[in-house]
């Protein structure tokens, strides 16, 4: 079976470039459990919750900023890249640039605003971190189209490496501020400070590994009809719905416990979530370099190689997914322990959001599949199905169960959208990316 899968080529290089962008993101990881662990021992879980809240605002609001952009890149760089060369995918960055300028200062003066003039908030009990959150946002904004954009460039290692610097950097932070013992208030601003200054590297990077690309690049200089800036966020607007709906699914649950419960819980929460991130790690990196290949595939028409392509993918992200939660069921007191006593009482939750992402493996990316094959309207609708059911059962089920009834939400969302998904892909492919009992073409 082994030689079967790497008989594939584009799955050879998938497995190849994602082995590389795993090991950055397990040692990420590490430095990411670190610096919460720090945290909950020198600070409590009350910090650690006030960390998770202010991360899931600025998240959520770079996100809408980004107005779908960030997976737009990863459709149209590999496109033109592939059709034209790399000083034409160069132009288009640049007007991607342009657009994300606009909608981010537009996002940021509504919320502002909002935050200031009404009684809405996102918030509650951390309002003095208003200007903070603000500006992360704008550079967050601009570090996730440059991370999406070096994925696009086919530049795995400094992709990679750039995931890896913010948790390595924030585990410093961490460290320095607790030695030199910086009081919770200020401990938040100092903490992000690493987040600020990526925000800033992440141009260096991108505009470096161009500047590279396109010396390499061998082939005559052809005039291509540049797409409008118009045209541009028409194709983004599903992919913004997409991405909108699933930051809605992954931050909505943070914020609907910290205006429901206390930080404490919230606190407790974020780390399970931390911990179940260990097992989507695999599925991560093989997305790293699944989504640019997919659409370069489809572009060309190479439909057999991109069935076949897209079913090795998803085993493989399914196999390493359960491999990867097996330690966590095993292991997960004395790991929880470390934390605390209080962070051990609540341990069902930590399974109900282990299940979901085992679900998700399962499935496989059939997400990104729909967004570089051209259905992303229909991904569109599917996820802000997806994302309002989410909403609604977090409004219903946290008042009753907490944390549980958040993890309960969150898998219900889950399941939902990824069968939608897939059997959109089956209607329109005639397959599914699931694993189909050894066939995999």
């Amino acid at each position: 079976m082994t030689k079967s899968l790497l008989s594939d080529i584009n799955f050879y290089h998938l497995l190849k470039g994602s082995a590389f962008n795993a090991a950055a993101k397990i040692l990420g990881t590490a430095f990411g459990f670190l610096a919460s662990f720090l945290i909950a021992k020198q600070y409590g879980a009350d910090l650690v919750g006030r960390v998770a809240t202010i991360t899931s605002v600025f998240t959520l609001l770079s996100l809408i900023a980004l107005f779908g952009n960030q997976t737009l890149v990863l459709k149209v760089i590999p496109e033109h890249i592939e059709k034209y060369s790399y000083a034409i995918a160069k132009q288009i960055y640049f007007m991607l640039i342009s657009i994300t300028l606009w909608f981010t200062f537009g996002v940021m003066t509504v919320w502002l605003f909002l935050e200031k003039s009404t009684s809405f908030t996102l918030i509650r009990g951390l309002e003095h971190y208003i200007f903070l959150i603000a500006a992360l946002l704008v550079l967050s904004a601009f570090r996730r189209l440059n991370t999406k954009c070096l994925r696009g460039l086919g530049d795995y290692k400094i992709y990679s490496l750039f995931e890896l610097l913010p948790p390595i950097l924030l585990a410093i932070t961490a460290i320095i501020a607790i030695w030199l013992n910086v009081s919770e208030y200020n401990f938040q601003y100092v903490y992000f400070l690493p987040l600020l200054t990526m925000g800033f590297l992440s141009f260096f990077f991108v505009f470096k590994t161009f500047e590279i690309k396109i010396k390499n690049d061998k082939r005559p200089l052809e005039q291509s009809p540049l797409p409008t800036k118009r045209s541009l966020i028409r194709v983004s607007l599903p992919m913004f719905g997409v991405t909108l709906s699933g930051a809605i699914i992954a931050h909505f649950d943070i914020l609907m416990l910290n205006f429901y419960t206390t930080p404490s819980v919230v606190g407790v929460y974020s780390i399970y979530v931390k911990i179940v991130a260990i097992t989507a790690l695999g599925t991560q990196s093989i997305n790293a370099m699944f989504a640019p290949t997919v659409s370069r595939l489809f572009s060309s028409d190479k439909n057999h190689e991109l069935k076949s392509f897209a079913k090795r993918a998803t085993l493989l992200s399914f196999t390493v997914t359960l491999g990867l939660s097996l330690p966590v069921i095993l292991f997960h007191e004395p790991l929880l322990l470390l934390y605390g006593p209080a962070f051990l009482g609540n341990t069902s939750t930590l399974f109900i959001i282990l299940v979901s992402s085992i679900v998700s493996s399962f499935f496989g990316s059939a997400g990104l599949y729909l967004n570089m094959t051209g259905h992303q309207v229909a991904f569109f609708r599917i996820m802000i199905f997806a994302a309002l059911m989410n909403v609604g059962l977090n409004v219903i089920f946290i008042p009753l169960w907490g944390a549980t009834g958040a993890a309960l939400a969150t898998l219900l969302s889950v399941v939902t959208w990824n069968l939608l998904a897939t059997r959109k892909i089956l209607l329109e492919h005639k397959f599914t990316l699931i694993w189909s009992g050894g066939r995999y073409a």
